[in-house]
Parts: C-alpha cells; structure tokens; sequence
C-alpha cells in the first residue's frame, strides 16, 4: 500500500479536496496517517482507481520521479542565458555610440560663440543698482509679483450692536 498525500490524489482525480472527502465517506474508505508525520493524511493508492471508476473519472499519471543528475553531464542551458552574451555585446556597442553622440554634441557647444545673457538689458542702470553692487534677481521680483496668496478666510467681528 503507497500512502497518496490527499492534495495529490485530488489532484489526480481533477477534483477539489472537500470533494475527495466526501467521495471517501460515500464509499466508506478512511484515510491513513503519514507513517512519519502523522499531521499528513493520504489515501491508498489502491482507493484512487476506485474511486475514479465509481464517479467516472480518469486518473492523471503519478509524477515521473525526478532522475538523478549525473556528476559529469553539464546541465542544459535555456535559450535567455545562452543569449546573454550576444545581448551584452549589443548593449556595449550602443553605450559607444551613445558616448560617441555625447563628445559629438560637447564640441559643437564648445564650438558655438557665447551669447550675452541678457539681451533685453536696460540702458540705464537703475538707482538700486547704484547703491548696491549686488542687483537683485529679476526673476524672482517677478515670481513674487505674480504668484498669488493662498486663500486667507477673513476673520469676522461682532459689535456690540450686533454689526
């Protein structure tokens, strides 16, 4: 007698657990404890073609046991990691290029003449510029002009005349 965990002969029948139960008092045969565990449940295996033919169902083959790796023989590859050598090569050749673009681009900037950062500079300097060597950002002068307060709910009094 082979003790069959009960998740595989469910498993095998194509049938939830609870009805693997059910199916097993219907037909009056119990499950057997796990001769090492005793918290594992299983059927024999002599229950499960029993069990299949009363309910006509097919039984699904037991698992082919795992064979024995052998000292010697390399294991297979898979088709991604073999591939990863010529993905690498192809990565490396697009990292050239892209640093080759980057210098290409670097001296055409080197290359092009400055132009003054302000262009729309007044004629005049101003009275503020005069007493401060320091001029003050236009940008922020207009950054502050422009953004609006947050929302203030006013504060409401009452006199003494209810107003």
């Amino acid at each position: 007698m082979t003790l069959v965990p009960v998740t595989e002969a469910a498993h095998r029948l194509g049938i939830d657990t609870k009805t693997l139960h059910r199916w097993l008092a219907e037909a009056q045969l119990s499950l057997h404890s796990h001769p090492r565990d005793r918290r594992k449940k299983g059927g024999s295996s002599e229950h499960l073609p029993l069990l299949a033919h009363l309910h006509q169902r097919r039984l699904t083959p037991f698992p082919a046991a795992p064979s024995a790796p052998v000292p010697n023989e390399v294991p297979a590859l898979s088709a991604v990691i073999v591939a990863l050598p010529e993905q690498m090569s192809a990565l490396q050749t697009q990292i050239a290029a892209l640093q080759q673009q980057v210098t290409d681009l670097t001296r055409l900037l080197e290359q092009r003449p400055s132009e003054p950062a302000l262009l729309a500079a007044p004629a005049q300097p101003s009275r503020r510029s005069k007493q401060s060597r320091k001029p003050a950002a236009p940008r922020a002068r207009a950054a502050s002009a422009t953004t609006r307060s947050a929302h203030v709910i006013p504060r409401v009094e009452y006199g003494s005349q209810g107003h």
